[in-house]
């Protein structure tokens, strides 16, 4: 029967390691994580994967606006009734710069240089006398630039956040998939199930191991009870090199029991004629007895 267990064992084994890996029994021994463990990687990896995609969302949102706020200002500053304090005191400076230069020489060069620059600073004069609003409507655009890129910075640092986080647990999840025998790219949400397995398969092996164990103790119990039958055996003259020992030694028990009924009925008889004999001797004296 222990020979039947081993082979019946063996056989649930062989299904259940299918699909585990050659190394399926190294991977038990040195030890499975706990169940939650992996149950709350399998969450936290999930949130984080979450996380990251609405997070890269919103940054990307907010790249948008960045973009729309940077256009806006350019626009601003594009239009000549932007112009501000500082412009327009640029222009009259070269404006006087280039005069001082035209009194020096008189040349028709200088005349034409004085009077672009009269003409630029006359114009940035008249735009800023009309520009109010236009600059008012550039500071907005620069406040409104500027917030939209710390708003911009700030959900680039969330998303680098998030992304430590995400590539921290996946370095776990790589370890444990490791542990169970699995791809590093393999989902947490296989892990239990591998888990599972891999413990299934330890069980499995270990009543195989039980049952061989058994088997050896029977077999050891087996040669020396057959040890033990061949000395007997020799007492009686039966041939010990016989293959078929235990027939040879049932049969001569058989026979040895016919020897031993014969034997007490040959006894027996042997009594019942003592006895008779007896009973004859005893009849032949009583007459004699009474002359």
């Amino acid at each position: 029967m222990a020979k039947n267990a081993v082979t019946t064992e063996q056989a649930q084994l062989a299904t259940a390691v299918a699909g585990l890996p050659a190394t399926w029994a190294d991977l038990v021994a040195v030890g499975l994580p706990a169940r939650e463990t992996l149950l709350d990687l399998t969450g936290a990896l999930a949130t984080a994967v979450a996380d990251l995609a609405s997070n890269k969302a919103e940054l990307e949102a907010k790249e948008t606006a960045y973009e729309l706020a940077q256009a806006n200002r350019q626009t601003y500053e594009g239009t000549p009734a932007a112009i501000d304090a500082t412009t327009i005191a640029e222009t009259r400076r070269k404006r006087d710069a280039i005069w001082v230069e035209h009194r020096s020489t008189l040349s028709a060069e200088t005349t034409i240089e004085f009077e672009s620059a009269m003409h630029v600073d006359d114009d940035a004069h008249t735009s800023f006398a009309a520009g109010r609003d236009a600059r008012g409507q550039l500071v907005s655009a620069r406040r409104e630039e500027a917030t939209a890129r710390v708003r911009l910075d700030r959900a680039q640092e969330r998303v680098n956040r998030v992304t430590e986080k995400h590539v921290e647990l996946t370095k776990q999840a790589t370890a444990i998939a490791s542990a169970l025998g699995l791809a590093p790219e393999t989902s947490p949400a296989a892990f239990t199930d591998r888990r599972t397995a891999l413990l299934h398969a330890a069980s499995i092996g270990a009543k195989v191991a039980n049952a061989k164990a058994e088997l050896d103790v029977q077999s050891t119990h087996h040669s020396a009870a057959l040890q033990d039958m061949k000395k007997a055996a020799n007492t009686v003259e039966i041939d010990c090199a016989d293959t078929d020992l235990p027939s040879r030694v049932q049969t001569a028990l058989t026979l040895q029991d016919t020897v031993r009924q014969a034997w007490n009925r040959w006894t027996d008889a042997q009594q019942v004629h003592a006895n008779l004999g007896q009973e004859a001797l005893t009849s032949d004296t009583l007459p004699r007895l009474h002359h």
